[in-house]
């Protein structure tokens, strides 16, 4: 996703789901997120049949991962590895929900790579705070149609 040609073009932007709602575009060419120090894109992922992430977006609905930006720095010259994270969100989620699968995705990816836990214990705590998003962002009523969503994604 991250697509520059120096350092100095990268747009970085805070968020903090602590003092409101994640507002995010997704698939940006120029633009890292930070989470509590921890640069992040963030893209959606459509359904393509036969891609190898497919079945997994299907089956989790949004991932975490690291990757590694290669390129050839024009101010500098020099050849740059720029370390980050991915967080993808699958596209067929209504985007009224992303950020509650982001908060999910960043929660887990901090607790694993900072907190040192295990995927079990990382996922466990995400989920917790999945709840208390929702549960501090959204009506009863959102609460409520974010899970229908969930479970007719479950039927695809």
């Amino acid at each position: 996703m991250l697509r520059v040609k120096s350092l100095d073009d990268i747009v970085y932007v805070k968020i903090n789901p602590e003092e409101g709602r994640i507002k995010m575009t997704p698939n940006l060419v120029d633009v890292l997120y930070m989470y509590k120090s921890v640069p992040f894109a963030y893209g959606t992922l459509p359904r393509y049949p036969g891609h190898p992430y497919t079945p997994l977006i299907e089956k989790q609905y949004a991932w975490v991962g690291k990757a590694v930006y290669f390129f050839k720095d024009r101010k500098s010259g020099k050849n740059v590895q720029f370390p980050y994270y991915s967080v993808e969100v699958w596209s067929e989620i209504d985007a009224k929900y992303r950020d509650v699968f982001l908060i999910h995705e960043l929660s887990e990816m901090r607790h694993r790579t900072i907190g040192k836990q295990s995927p079990q214990a990382a996922h466990m705590r995400a989920k917790r705070k999945t709840k208390k998003y929702l549960k501090k962002y959204f009506k009863p009523k959102e609460i409520k149609e974010f899970w229908e969503m969930l479970k007719s994604l479950e039927k695809k």
